[in-house]
């Protein structure tokens, strides 16, 4: 009896066993990577407000395909970062003075929620963990490393909200969070300012300690409100375009 195509197939299988050997095909690794660089590139200011994103260009810089490329842009498209435009391509977004003093309002509201919701949940892993990144931050500050004191102070900023575990308002946040944070990388902060910063962080790390939810979202809010002002002032200082 002839065995039917389907069958010798089916037979093939069995004898070799490949199919259980495959490992899955990391497709969009590659463009993961481009948006996480893309993304460092224009937090820092590397790229500014407003500059042309030129695939051609990218894709040379970067050693890829156009595809990987323009799924990046897509993605950073849609966290707000970038802006496609019909025919004329994309651009690194821009915001304006009242935008960016509205965005914070935003963030000091977010925070404070989540600043009330995660204090009263808090693990003792999860408090050591953040006391953990305040002292790495003090150390940053201390060799007045400003990018590497930045990079804790988020740490610990994301950490509340994980702790907060409420998936709407982390979305919301990394809305309106991505409109302003290459400010944080490129606004420079007196000497002062940067004294109360570290002063409230202090008082964040007390009230969690407490598990004080009406606190510690007070002190966010008060906090994130400082760091309007220093924007608005930095803002005021800029030259006039």
């Amino acid at each position: 009896m002839r065995l039917k195509p389907e069958h010798h197939l089916a037979f093939f299988y069995a004898r070799t066993g490949f199919l259980h050997n495959i490992k899955p095909i990391e497709r969009q690794t590659l463009h993961l990577k481009i948006v996480d660089r893309l993304r460092e590139m224009i937090e820092h200011g590397d790229i500014a407000p407003g500059a042309k994103l030129i695939e051609k260009d990218l894709c040379e810089s970067f050693a890829v395909s156009r595809t990987p490329m323009r799924e990046a842009i897509r993605a950073l498209a849609a966290e707000g970062l970038v802006v496609l435009t019909p025919n004329r391509g994309a651009c690194v977004a821009t915001i304006t003075e009242a935008q960016i003093l509205e965005s914070f309002l935003v963030i000091g509201a977010l925070e404070g929620l989540a600043g009330e919701l995660a204090a009263p949940r808090i693990t003792e892993a999860q408090l050591d963990d953040v006391r953990s990144m305040h002292t790495s931050m003090l150390e940053r500050h201390a060799a007045n490393d400003l990018d590497g004191y930045y990079i804790y102070n988020r740490q610990i900023h994301d950490a509340i909200f994980e702790i907060a575990d409420n998936e709407l308002l982390k979305e919301m946040r990394r809305i309106v969070f991505n409109r302003t944070i290459r400010l944080r990388f490129i606004a420079r902060i007196a000497d002062d300012e940067w004294q109360v910063a570290i002063k409230e962080h202090e008082e964040m790390i007390v009230a969690l300690e407490a598990r004080d939810g009406p606190q510690l979202g007070a002190i966010l809010r008060r906090h994130l409100e400082s760091k309007r002002v220093q924007i608005a002032r930095w803002l005021q200082r800029q030259p006039s375009a």
